[in-house]
């Protein structure tokens, strides 16, 4: 029985020297992840992370057939877009032509692009893409752009 006491003896030191290891590495993990996660930008959120109020509105009106990763109607996820290897920088939401953009639901926005003209057409992709990436609207954008031959 020797033998017996001497393994379980080994098998406690081995987990009581691994559960520390595996502690820090997680910790450490989840760190970088925070990190990560708090370096990209989030429309509505300060840099400190509270929500102002058009944050909060748009959050109440996102729609989760747009949204990279939500679910399909076969219930797997949507494949997201890749992560650019810098930010984009598009036009100020003030310059486009559909008034109060970032309130509106992809329901709202795809109707009100046919009215737009080529430039007033191309801020609106410049603009999604570098926000919210909404492909119902970046799909009908492209639509009317290949249909206006301005691509």
């Amino acid at each position: 029985m020797v033998g017996l006491a001497d393994l379980v003896a080994s098998v406690v030191e081995e987990i009581t020297g691994a559960v520390p290891r595996v502690l820090g590495r997680t910790q450490a993990q989840f760190e970088l992840a925070q990190r990560l996660v708090s370096s990209l930008p989030c429309p509505g959120r300060s840099r400190h992370g509270e929500t102002d109020a058009a944050g909060a509105a748009a959050e109440d009106r996102v729609d989760d057939g747009d949204r990279p990763g939500a679910r399909t109607g076969t219930g797997e996820s949507a494949p997201a877009p890749a992560v650019p290897d810098r930010p984009l920088v598009g036009p100020a939401v003030a310059s486009l032509a559909i008034p109060d953009y970032d309130s509106l639901a992809a329901s709202q926005v795809v109707p009100r692009l046919a009215s737009l003209d080529a430039s007033d057409l191309a801020a609106v992709g410049d603009y999604e893409r570098a926000h919210r990436g909404r492909q119902t609207i970046l799909n009908r954008v492209r639509q009317l752009q290949v249909d206006a031959g301005t691509t």
